[in-house]
Parts: structure tokens; C-alpha cells; sequence
């Protein structure tokens, strides 16, 4: 929500504003999803003039707030492979916006800084992730498609560390808490990691069911 507007991304991948006022819809963004892609995507994040959204087939997209129109479009990787399988590239990661960039990451595909009045890619570096990530002031942190954690610096990508404790265990988008990452895991446990160099501090199970992705 944006002041009178809500931004909603559809599971086809259009974009659509709508007025909150009256419930009608003031605009809508249209894009061709490519034939196969994940079973879900990323949720609007407002940035300053304008809304982010990340999309199928791994690009980055900021529209205006008044008729939806794209300020700029970024390919934060370009879809490759021989199979439609191997092809998908969908950025399901909530894009983060901190300071004047925008970070970014895609399935089978990359993490990446873009900036953000542009749309220019500043860095990307190979990283594959469908859950999300947040920062501090000095790195990123991410959970990759096969469930490692990385650090990474927010000025170039340089790896800071990758903990793989919880491989293969289909775990949530961390969570910092001070210097704390929270990550939950599909058994229904809670467990913790310092900042600094990716140890594995504890856990705690909080119920049967997995922990969400987000």
C-alpha cells in the first residue's frame, strides 16, 4: 500500500494499482510470463517516485506510481539452457532497497545490485535464491535454492561466508536480530547464526509444521 493505492502482483505476473477509495482499478501492468516458471513471485516494495517488482524470467522492473509506465527495466539474468526447466529465472526474493541501491536475486540465476534512480546493474555474482534476503550496514545475507547461507558485502558481492547446516532442509528467508540471523526450517525449528562469521549458535523447535519462506 502507497498512500491511496494498493500494488498487487498477480501469480501471471501483471502488475495492477488500485484505488483504494473505490476498490477500482487505476491501472495495470501486462507481462508475458515466460512458459514455465515457479509457483509464486515477489511482492511490490516501494522505492521513493516509484514501486519494484521483481519478475519471472529475471528481470527488475520500477513503474511510476500514476499510470503504472516502467521507469526502467534491468535483466538481472538472462534465462539459459536447453530445457524450459533449465530456463527458469524468476525473481521470487522481495527486491531490498538499501540506501540509493536495490538488491536483488533470481532462481537459477544471480544475486545483483542495481541502482536504484537508474536501473543500472552496479555487481552481480552467481547465486541461485527463491527466498529472500536482508542486510546490515556492512553485508547482505541470503538464503540459496539449496538452502545454504551466504554473507556478502553490499558494496561489490564479495563472499564474507556460506554456512550449510541447514542444506536441504527448505529453510525461510533469514532475519536479522541485531547480530543475529533467524532462519526457520521445514521440521518447525527456529535457529540462530551470528553475523559475523556464519556459526551456528542454536534452535529451538516452535511447532511441527515448516516455517514459511517468508
Amino acid at each position: 500500500i502507497i498512500g491511496d493505492l494498493a500494488v498487487v502482483h498477480s501469480i501471471d505476473d501483471d502488475v495492477f494499482g488500485i484505488d483504494l477509495t473505490d476498490g477500482s482499478i487505476r491501472w495495470q501492468y501486462a507481462y508475458s510470463a515466460p512458459a514455465l516458471t515457479l509457483h509464486g513471485n515477489s511482492s511490490p516494495v516501494p522505492a521513493g517516485d516509484g514501486v519494484l517488482i521483481g519478475k519471472s524470467g529475471g528481470k527488475l522492473v520500477k513503474l511510476e506510481l500514476e499510470q503504472g509506465l516502467p521507469l526502467w527495466e534491468t535483466l538481472v539474468t538472462r534465462p539459459s539452457g536447453r530445457t524450459e526447466l533449465e530456463r527458469i529465472t524468476d525473481i521470487d526474493v522481495d527486491p531490498l532497497v538499501v540506501g540509493d541501491r536495490v538488491y536483488v536475486a533470481a532462481y537459477n540465476g544471480d544475486l545483483a545490485a542495481v541502482d536504484l534512480e537508474t536501473g543500472a546493474l552496479l555487481w552481480r555474482r552467481e547465486l541461485s535464491s527463491h527466498a529472500g534476503l536482508t542486510a546490515d550496514a556492512r553485508n547482505l545475507y541470503i538464503a540459496d535454492s539449496d538452502d545454504g547461507l551466504w554473507a556478502a558485502q553490499l558494496d561489490e558481492g564479495a563472499g564474507q561466508w556460506n554456512q550449510e547446516a541447514l542444506r536441504y532442509r527448505d529453510i525461510s528467508a533469514p532475519q536479522r536480530a541485531g547480530d543475529l540471523l533467524l532462519v526457520g526450517d521445514d521440521q518447525g525449528y527456529l535457529h540462530w547464526f551470528s553475523t559475523v562469521d556464519g556459526s551456528h549458535l542454536g534452535y529451538q523447535r516452535i511447532g511441527k509444521d515448516a516455517i514459511p519462506h517468508r
